[in-house]
């Protein structure tokens, strides 16, 4: 499998003035959700899938972006964490021209007040696939897409982006997860939007690919759906969760095992992790307690498993809530 991309670039810069004054201060990827600030569960959901750089695009009240960074570092020493600052207002695609000498030559790209709730990787398959593309875009169906603008595709490429109220009913949308290579900086301006100015263009010259998923996604952006998440996010988020022993013998076919049934799955940080497939999150031995994982990564009940055959290992995550298993028709929920 060719390595994913391991950096995630934020856009945390917007006004967010549909929520009035609880945006009057604050950037809106830093308002809380079910007690933590929305970008921290972001950031959460994003390591677990193996993403260990991230670059915050910051504009609007930019030293609390900062400060956040600095917390993030502090308490999570193993994720690096960037921030980049608009000179001005410079929109979405200005904002990642800004941040162009930090980008790797592949990275995904997600709104920091947005969260869609299915896997990235398949994004850099689409790359792999198709060398000629620029960038893959996650898509999701809709009942009404002219609120949001249509996506119009011809096999797995992206023919039209944005279409609007003249295509209503039922179709797909585009759902704010991307993953670019770093030439799509040769078609950014130094201000104005991305999704405006940049992938309409790019979608008709047939350099963008696109791949559907059937997930939960969620904008706090307004103030109805900004409540709705302060519940639904906690609850989508509280999974059945599986630990590996990256030393155990079998590890990779539970990685595979865990995935296909929904689970979300770590591999414990230790000497040999580097063998598994380093697109799955990673949970450090030593820091492994009880309740971490209801804190970050909340645990569907009856479903936190380990598999390992290290009897210390074993001892330290059973002290943490987690159960021993040993038979992959465990994971069938």
């Amino acid at each position: 499998m060719t390595s994913p991309s391991r950096q995630a670039v934020i856009l945390c810069g917007g006004l967010g003035s549909r929520l009035g004054a609880l945006t009057r201060s604050t950037p809106k990827p830093l308002l809380p959700v079910a007690g933590r600030p929305f970008l921290s569960i972001l950031i959460d959901e994003l390591a677990t899938q193996g993403v260990r750089d991230f670059l915050l695009l910051a504009a609007f009240e930019n030293a609390q972006i900062l400060q956040f960074a600095d917390q993030v570092r502090n308490s999570l020493p193993s994720l690096d964490i960037q921030v980049s600052i608009e000179p001005d207002r410079a929109g979405t695609g200005g904002a990642l021209w800004h941040g162009r000498d930090q980008l790797h030559e592949q990275f995904y790209l997600l709104n920091g007040d947005s969260w869609f709730d299915a896997p990235i990787h398949d994004l850099g398959q689409c790359l792999k696939n198709s060398p000629d593309i620029l960038g893959a875009l996650s898509l999701r169906s809709v009942a009404d897409r002219s609120r949001y603008g249509a996506i119009a595709l011809n096999g797995s490429h992206v023919r039209e982006f944005g279409g609007r109220a003249e295509q209503n009913g039922p179709g797909l949308i585009n759902a704010g997860v991307y993953m670019f290579r770093r030439e799509i900086i040769e078609h950014l301006p130094q201000n104005g939007s991305l999704e405006q100015d940049v992938l309409p263009i790019l979608a008709r010259a047939g350099r963008l690919s696109g791949i559907e998923h059937d997930a939960y996604f969620i904008d706090i952006g307004i103030p109805d759906d900004f409540e709705r998440a302060q519940t639904e996010i906690f609850t989508q988020r509280r999974k059945p969760t599986l630990l590996i022993d990256p030393s155990f013998t079998a590890a990779a076919e539970w990685i595979v095992a865990g995935r296909k049934n929904g689970w979300r799955v770590f591999a414990l940080d230790m000497p040999n992790a580097s063998s598994l497939d380093h697109s799955i999150g990673t949970m450090p031995i030593d820091q492994l307690r009880e309740g971490v994982f209801d804190q970050r990564w909340p645990i569907l009940s009856e479903h936190g498993l380990i598999v390992s055959d290290n009897v210390k290992v074993l001892q330290q995550c059973a002290a943490a809530g987690f159960k021993v298993v040993a038979d992959l028709n465990s994971l069938q929920l």
